[in-house]
């Protein structure tokens, strides 16, 4: 065995080298991670369908968007397990790193919404781990150029950074929808239809209106015209009428020519319904609410809120489970793992308006479940001497205690018993 091999990286280098199992990729026959790797193809509409040219129609960037921003700006805590429960870990050194500062370069909102986007467009997201001797994790560095490879055989993972193997421990690997449980589905590969639809209507409207808001159409000529004249009237009519300004200006038309035009207009086509159709499609995808997109049509004030706590509930927590499953996985020793644990604050999401929190807390007060402290933490609100301390009504008694109440009264001779 070479020398190379011997170690580790030389292991997975060879371990990946062309076999008959594993034949060396090439443009003809590319394998299946570099086709995800370059992010999508031209679609059935003739638009070519990748990470970039997804985001330029308007409902991915904002589904993208609305995702990452959640996730981003939700409290990412970590606790200590408690006898009673749990209480914040602030001296623990991960707290800094995943509420404040993973690295130099980027905050933890930076961080969250960049690893967001990526899963949320191509299915994977990656940050490397750096750690000391003992375990303990000190930074997770930014990374400007990713060029992650990810491939896998029997039934393990192997990540390559630039080319470069690396350790799958070091690696803070969130996936999103996965067939094989290792690795995320591209977004952007599956839903490439749909998205190469809303771009080639996107491409129409806009050519429609760079033509002057015209539909296409030809000009008759009653003879034939030389190179020359043809090249002439060709440009002459693109540039009298193409563009906005040219936009309902009047023509004139030389030596009897007349134009016909050929196409529908954009209502016989269904333009405007297919824009709309298309951004309904993409918030399935996304599993976004299409009014926290900007789409009111079929929305109304008794209803946003239900809407954005089924978004909170349906949406945002799932990622939020990847992302604290992967923390707890990853990033904690396994002498920690149990007894610390990293974990969002969705509570601020769910709260609802100021009538239904207070009739919640009342209740909750009222049962003797919370204190006036522990409300007004909840609140955001400093808390007060003696707020610690938390009430019951006396007007209630245990069923199995009215019979010896009824029994001491019975036999009172106060009562003449």
């Amino acid at each position: 065995m070479a020398k190379e091999e011997k170690t580790f990286f030389g292991k997975v280098k060879s371990f990946f080298r062309a076999s008959p199992e594993n034949p060396q990729s090439n443009l003809a026959n590319p394998s299946s991670w570099f086709i995800d790797w370059i992010g999508g193809s031209t679609s059935n509409s003739g638009v070519e369908v990748n990470q970039d040219s997804s985001l330029t129609l308007a409902a991915v960037w904002a589904c993208n968007r609305v995702i990452a921003e959640s996730i981003a700006s939700i409290p990412l805590n970590v606790y200590r397990r408690t006898p009673t429960g749990k209480e914040l870990a602030t001296d623990h050194p991960l707290f800094y790193l995943l509420h404040n500062e993973p690295n130099e370069k980027q905050t933890s909102f930076q961080w969250r919404e960049t690893a967001q986007t990526h899963v949320n467009l191509t299915g994977n997201a990656y940050t490397l781990i750096e750690r000391k001797s003992n375990g303990e994790v000190v930074k997770l560095p930014y990374t400007e150029k990713q060029d992650w490879t990810v491939r896998t055989k029997n039934n393990q993972i192997y990540y390559f950074l630039n080319g470069i193997p690396v350790y799958p421990d070091d690696v803070f690997h969130l996936p999103g929808l996965s067939l094989n449980g290792l690795t995320g589905l591209s977004t952007i590969g599956y839903a490439r239809e749909a998205i190469g639809l809303g771009l080639a209507t996107q491409i129409f409207g806009n050519k429609f209106f760079g033509n002057g808001a015209r539909l296409s159409g030809v000009l008759e000529h009653p003879a034939t015209l030389s190179d020359q004249a043809y090249a002439r009237l060709q440009n002459s009519w693109s540039n009298s009428n193409s563009g906005l300004e040219n936009a309902h200006k009047t023509k004139i038309l030389e030596e009897g020519m007349k134009y016909t035009q050929l196409s529908v207009s954009p209502e016989e086509a269904q333009f405007i319904l297919t824009r709309k159709f298309n951004v309904n499609d993409i918030c399935r995808i996304f599993r976004v609410p299409p009014h926290m997109v900007a789409d009111l049509e079929k929305s109304a004030f008794s209803n946003i809120e239900q809407q954005s706590i089924d978004f909170v509930t349906h949406t945002i927590r799932p990622w939020a489970v990847r992302w604290e499953q992967e923390i707890n996985r990853k990033l904690f020793k396994v002498s920690e793992r149990g007894q610390y644990f990293a974990e969002f604050n969705l509570e601020g999401l769910l709260r609802g308006d100021a009538q239904s929190r207070a009739e919640f807390y009342n209740k909750l007060f009222q049962m003797g479940s919370i204190s006036p402290n522990e409300i007004r933490t909840k609140e955001n609100m400093n808390t007060y001497e003696g707020g610690d301390q938390r009430f019951v009504q006396l007007n209630m008694i245990p069923v199995e205690q009215t019979k010896d109440y009824y029994k001491t009264q019975n036999n009172n001779p106060e009562n003449g018993n």
